[in-house]
């Protein structure tokens, strides 16, 4: 599954909270603000994708620098959270 939604992540997670539990993707694939340890920053995203059983992991870029976001100070990285039974 890829989110491509600007910022509302969580909401469509939220939303989707029955299909995280009884059918979920292998994979979804997000963009997030994160730390400079590329660590996403949002709590409440994080523990929504944990709690469903999902792996967050950072899709580095190709030239290895994060990307700076453009309306706040922040890094902004994509990731993709792995359902546990697909790991």
């Amino acid at each position: 599954m890829n989110l491509d939604v600007e910022g509302w992540e969580k909401q469509v997670l939220l939303g989707a909270s029955n299909l995280l539990h009884s059918q979920p993707p292998k994979a979804i694939v997000f963009e997030a603000e994160c730390d400079v340890k590329a660590r996403v920053t949002d709590n409440e995203l994080r523990a929504i994708l944990e709690e469903a059983q999902y792996t967050i992991l950072h899709i580095p870029r190709q030239s290895g620098k994060m990307h700076t976001s453009l309306i706040k100070p922040c890094f902004v990285e994509n990731f993709v959270a792995v359902h546990f039974h697909e790991v």
